[in-house]
């Protein structure tokens, strides 16, 4: 979702009572928007993990800022960026804390799905590019953004023409 979606998200989804327990996946940028929310999702009696992913800010913008402005960051330098102790805001709200930083811990976060309420910080390198994910591009003057289904990067010709073909049928 957007910058700020998914923590009230997870408060709808906990306030159907359909679920016992909410897993909350955000980024260190969008998390900054509703900090303020996580008092809320803890007061939920449910089973919360917030899976924060730590890329040092605003990878999302970075990468567009590389793709369309020649990689003149305005905003998103990760010089400039500051984030709180993601350990200290944690506590400050009552949440279990859980760090993991590389691929060799990722078991540990099923820690995080045993109950109770948690935050788990994922280290993601800044310099690492998100895929899948959408790519616009500047065409005649004017970003042109693929369907969903058309991630980078590109899939084979061949799954296209397949996906072409059906959607004809549809």
């Amino acid at each position: 979702g957007q910058l700020g979606w998914d923590i009230p998200a997870a408060i709808g989804l906990a306030d159907t009572d359909r679920f016992d327990a909410i897993v909350c996946i955000t980024g260190d940028g969008s998390l900054m928007f509703n900090l303020q929310e996580l008092a809320t999702l803890r007061r939920i009696e449910n089973n919360i993990a917030v899976i924060l992913f730590d890329n040092g800010g605003y990878n999302s913008i970075r990468t567009s800022q590389d793709t369309h402005l020649s990689g003149r960051h305005f905003g998103s330098d990760l010089n400039w960026l500051g984030f709180p102790d993601w350990q200290a805001l944690s506590q400050a709200f009552a949440y279990r804390y859980l760090e993991i930083n590389d691929n060799s811990q990722v078991d540990r976060a099923k820690t995080a799905m045993s109950g109770g309420h948690w935050f788990v910080r994922v280290k993601v390198d800044p310099e690492r590019g998100r895929t899948p994910r959408l790519v616009s591009k500047i065409k005649d003057g004017k970003f042109i953004s693929p369907t969903i289904f058309n991630q980078f990067p590109d899939l084979p010709p061949e799954i296209e023409l397949a996906y072409a073909a059906l959607k004809a049928r549809l």
